[in-house]
């Protein structure tokens, strides 16, 4: 992509007072803690798997060692051990929010993969919010991926705001998250969204950071990954509609639950987007498929379809609850459970994973 005007800044040291004291029972930070709450409910996950008509085609002669098999890559810059990242979730005020993101931290780096975090947003409005986003002394190697909400740019957010984030957490890669739907359910929610391209065009030309847009679980069609590629987007994750629904969490706390009930299902299956994307289209922009992805045969189906990396959220959540030593046998699982089945198809190395490895059943 082209160069970006990289503008400096004093912001870290002349940050706008703006904040507040934090408060646990401020409405932003409380509704931190009922999304948290709600996404350990199975009862919001889709647990969908639009992979399943998709199945692996299986060599009985490999014509490979299991031994030179190599789910190695890379991001950022970075060398990887897979292509795969710990996908944003949580952080706020409170012990909780700081447990988790240090254990996913933590196993991030022992894992030797990308970690993004949580909306940071209420990090500009509670200032004990900041150490549940600083996890750059248990991470010191890994990628880190910052997050904010692009519609926030819609309600005062500003691009001031997004460089002070930077200097403060220190991470490698911006992501700003799509989530129309859950803005849409929410009590309150941020909807407007218009005018948001040419925001993001300005954001990709003023950051000089890579930029990663994402979606909550709605899914990105392959005409706006076009648009998101062209403009000099980096990565692209689809979050397709297969996991967690955001739609569901929000009704929760919505005085008429059943808008969110209805829009449970709403949005494009994970696998769908990946099978109508043609990569010649995409051009450099590098393609992360998740929402639903539990295990490590669906993410090799996944990068069949031409995604390049897999990113993943609740299994590591629900690790991250107990400790790094969690998140670290998560990942190995899923690691393992990729390189077998590159094994099994007979492959040795992530890139030569492509569509004509895949059976496409009724």
């Amino acid at each position: 992509m082209g160069s970006r005007v990289v503008e400096s800044t004093t912001m870290a040291r002349n940050r706008p007072s703006k904040r507040l004291d934090a408060s646990r029972a401020s409405p932003l930070n409380r509704r931190k803690l009922q999304h948290l709450e709600a996404c350990l409910d199975e009862t919001v996950d889709l647990q969908r798997d639009s992979f399943a008509p998709f199945k692996l085609r299986y060599q009985a002669l490999p014509e490979v060692s299991l031994d030179e098999v190599s789910t190695e890559g890379e991001f950022a810059g970075n060398k990887i051990a897979a292509p795969l990242i710990i996908s944003s979730m949580t952080g706020g005020v409170g012990k909780e929010f700081c447990d988790i993101n240090r254990n996913l931290a933590r196993g991030a780096e022992a894992l030797n993969i990308p970690l993004g975090l949580g909306s940071m947003k209420v990090m500009l409005s509670h200032e004990d919010a900041q150490v549940s986003f600083q996890v750059r002394n248990v991470a010191p190697s890994v990628k880190i991926i910052a997050n904010l909400g692009l519609v926030s740019f819609n309600y005062g957010m500003s691009y001031e705001d997004m460089e002070w984030i930077i200097e403060t957490v220190h991470p490698d890669v911006f992501g700003l998250h799509l989530n129309a739907l859950q803005e849409s359910i929410q009590e309150g929610g941020d909807t407007n969204f218009a005018g948001l391209l040419h925001c993001l065009e300005k954001i990709i030309h003023r950051c000089p950071l890579p930029i990663y847009v994402k979606e909550c679980g709605g899914g990105i069609a392959p005409q706006l990954v076009y648009r998101l590629a062209n403009m000099g987007v980096d990565y692209v994750d689809i979050s397709g509609s297969d996991g967690t629904s955001w739609s569901a969490v929000e009704g929760r706390f919505s005085r008429d639950p059943s808008l969110g009930e209805l829009l449970k299902d709403f949005g494009l299956p994970t696998a769908w987007i990946l099978e109508n994307l043609r990569l010649e289209k995409a051009g450099k922009v590098k393609i992360i498929a998740s929402g639903g992805i539990r295990n490590g045969i669906q993410g090799v189906k996944a990068l069949a379809l031409g995604a390049h990396y897999v990113s993943v959220a609740r299994p590591f959540l629900l690790a991250a609850l107990d400790s790094a030593e969690a998140v670290v046998e998560a990942g190995r699982r899923i690691i393992r459970e990729m390189h077998t089945a590159m094994f099994l198809v007979g492959v040795s190395r992530v890139e030569q994973l492509n569509r004509s490895l895949l059976i496409h059943t009724p």
